[in-house]
């Protein structure tokens, strides 16, 4: 007589204790990456962000224009506060490309500011933008916040790259500068980020 051999019952216990542990080890493993991520991904994001807004400013002074025979155009970069808790505003005539129906670029103006909160001591950084050029280039025009969370947005200028200064107005200087120092000090978690870069402004008239 034959007999077909079959599992035991404890050789089938085993199997599905063997499984089971598996399916933990699994899970715990699943559930750490996720909340790594859930913690990560913030500050990433809020880190691209801060990087994508400091880009935004370095293209916008690269597309400055100016004309000192034309008094609408203008570039004028205004210090407020002290070092490491800056509030500086700038304003400048920029062409934005693309605009127009025949493919050319339009010039407008494009004010950066940051504005802060009356409780914390940090706050939103806005840019300005009116696309009629006009006798009053420091008004009007509709304002966009660009960043948040921004502990001090501080601007530097300069003709050769070795003196700087906080203050330009081209309404005095009848020039732009060759070079500007972009400074943003942002919060990203629970850190404050220093972010810096270099932007050359692009066409100037003479």
């Amino acid at each position: 007589m034959n007999y077909k051999k079959g599992f035991t019952l404890i050789e089938i216990a085993l199997v599905i204790l063997s499984l089971s542990i598996l399916f933990v080890i699994m899970f715990s493993l699943n559930l750490t990456v996720l909340n790594i991520s859930k913690t990560k991904a913030p500050i990433s994001q809020q880190r691209s962000q801060a990087l994508l807004a400091l880009n935004h400013i370095q293209n916008t002074i690269r597309m400055t224009y100016y004309f000192p025979e034309i008094e609408k155009t203008v570039f004028f970069g205004k210090s407020n506060g002290v070092d490491n808790n800056r509030m500086d505003q700038l304003t400048l005539t920029a062409v934005s490309s693309g605009t127009q129906v025949s493919g050319g670029g339009v010039v407008k103006e494009i004010s950066f500011y940051l504005k802060k909160d009356s409780i914390s001591d940090l706050g939103i950084l806005y840019v300005r933008e009116d696309q009629i050029v006009d006798e009053q280039p420091y008004v009007g025009g509709n304002h966009y916040p660009l960043l948040e969370n921004v502990k001090s947005f501080q601007l530097s200028y300069s003709l050769n790259g070795v003196e700087w200064q906080d203050n330009w107005s081209s309404k005095s200087t009848r020039r732009i500068p060759r070079l500007i120092k972009i400074n943003i000090k942002v919060q990203i978690g629970k850190n404050v980020e220093d972010l810096e870069t270099i932007a050359m402004p692009g066409i100037y008239l003479r």
